[in-house]
């Protein structure tokens, strides 16, 4: 029936309408907006997760028909597995690694590179492939850790680098 930035307006009979959080709508990737998912007048089949009778409101929910990616993540990525995945976003503090739809691990900065790392954008890009060894897997509260440490990953960008000579090998310049 309608689009809002926080959900979406369905009409589940005539005269009966419910909210479909945006956090209800898939759980394989982060949506900003329903209209990346929905539009108005669309048709969709939605699962009811609360009714409040007294505040006459419905909440329902698309993404229960899918399967929750973090069910079994715990069996599926042992801890010291290597995995492959990619840099979906950067933060201060690391940068979270997507290793299937919907299950998104964090490498924590201290865990982006085997060198000294001040920001992970020094580390990696949005978008990169890489190789991630798991630390922990916890389902109950939806958190992986990851390390880029030691997989074979280059440290940091090589072309920023490239054509710089490491100090202790640079020809001494000529005298004064």
């Amino acid at each position: 029936v309608s689009l809002q930035k926080f959900g979406a307006f369905v009409e589940v009979e005539p005269g009966v309408e419910a909210l479909l959080p945006i956090g209800e709508l898939t759980w394989k990737r982060r949506i900003h907006h329903p209209s990346e998912v929905l539009s108005v007048g669309g048709r969709v089949e939605v699962s009811v997760l609360e009714v409040d009778a007294d505040r006459q409101r419905m909440s329902v929910s698309l993404k229960a028909f899918e399967t929750d990616p973090w069910m079994g993540a715990e069996a599926r990525y042992l801890v010291n597995a290597v995995v492959p995945g990619t840099v979906t976003r950067l933060a201060e503090f690391g940068a979270f690694i997507e290793v299937e739809p919907g299950l998104d691990g964090l490498a924590h900065i201290s865990e982006l590179s085997d060198k000294p790392v001040r920001r992970p954008a020094d580390a990696v890009r949005v978008g990169q492939q890489v190789q991630a060894r798991v630390l922990s897997v916890s389902e109950s509260d939806r958190r992986m850790s990851l390390s880029l440490k030691s997989t074979g990953e280059p440290a940091g960008d090589e072309t920023a680098d490239a054509d710089e000579t490491p100090r202790r090998q640079r020809k001494p310049s000529k005298p004064l």
